[in-house]
Formats: structure tokens, sequence, C-alpha cells
């Protein structure tokens, strides 16, 4: 069913509802929120793009060590985490990481100032039981969260990560 279609000049971009997904369709046809409609997609148009909106990765970086514990940064964040629970071997200053976070491991306040992160939301899609959302900050850094509640695009938002939520590899593993 048709939950909504905007009209992009040459295309129109149409949200449907399809069981607890709801899929973005680019049609050259317009139609009304309620219609109900089939959807054929023709195997030379189908587009696979890699990317894993399923977890939050980073390019991190080592930037002290001291005792132990590691200043990490990545992204607009910066933290100390104790070395033995990285659970990566022998940790160096200047050393590069991957830190990474699953999207439910986080939550979305509207006190900007209460989370590790601060941005704006700029696209979200439901998923059945939660919303998928992407904050983008400041710097251009995007961040996914997963949440129950319904936001809206241009809400003002901070990023909370649960304890323990960020994990780190060594790059390239």
């Amino acid at each position: 069913k048709v939950t909504s279609a905007d009209f992009k000049g040459t295309f129109y971009i149409t949200f449907v509802q399809c069981g607890t997904y709801e899929m973005e369709v680019h049609c050259l046809k317009q139609y009304k929120e309620g219609d109900e409609v089939g959807l054929f997609v023709a195997p030379d148009m189908i587009h696979i793009i890699k990317y894993d909106m399923s977890i939050n990765h980073y390019e991190a970086v080592v930037n002290a060590v001291n005792g132990g514990v590691a200043s990490i940064s990545f992204a607009d964040v910066s933290r100390s985490e104790d070395i033995a629970s990285l659970d990566i071997g022998e940790v160096t200053e200047g050393m590069k990481l991957t830190a990474f976070f699953d999207p439910s491991e986080a939550v979305l306040s509207d006190d900007v100032d209460a989370g590790d992160v601060k941005g704006t939301i700029i696209s979200f899609y439901y998923i059945g039981d939660h919303y998928s959302y992407t904050v983008r900050t400041d710097s251009e850094e995007d961040y996914v969260v997963d949440d129950e509640y319904l936001w809206n695009v241009k809400d003002k938002v901070s990023v909370k990560f649960k304890d323990n939520a960020i994990k780190y590899s060594r790059e390239g593993k």
C-alpha cells in the first residue's frame, strides 16, 4: 500500500508498505496515498550497494596510552578505554583501530548535551518493530541508531552509547 509519493522533477519517490517493511520506490507514474500496488523488479535493474547499515564502523586511532587506559578517538568521539577490556592484544600510541557498535546499542535523546555526540536526524525508516535513524553531526559524520519511538527528520538529538557498546578491532582484521 502506498504511504506517500513525492514528485522530484522527472520521477516520483513513492513509499510502499509491504507487510512490516517499507520500501522506497522510484517510478515515473504517480500513485496516491492508500493506492494498492504490485512491485516488480527487472533483474537487470537490481543495484547492490555494499554498505552495512546494521552496524556503525569508523576508523579510530589510539591517541595516548597511560597505564592500563587508552585514549581512543574516532569520528566525533573521544573515549578513555580500559585496555584489558578491549581484547585486542597490545595497544600502542598511534595504533589504528576500527571502532564499531550495533545501532541498538545507542540511545537517542532530545537533550542535545546528554549524549556522546550530537546531531540532526537526516533520515529514518521503519523496520517492523522499530525505526532506524541516521543522525548526522555538524562535521558530517553519520551514526545509525535504532529506536522504538518516532522522531522527525530535522530533530536535533544526541546519541548516547550504552555501557560497553563500542567494540574495537585492529584495523584490517
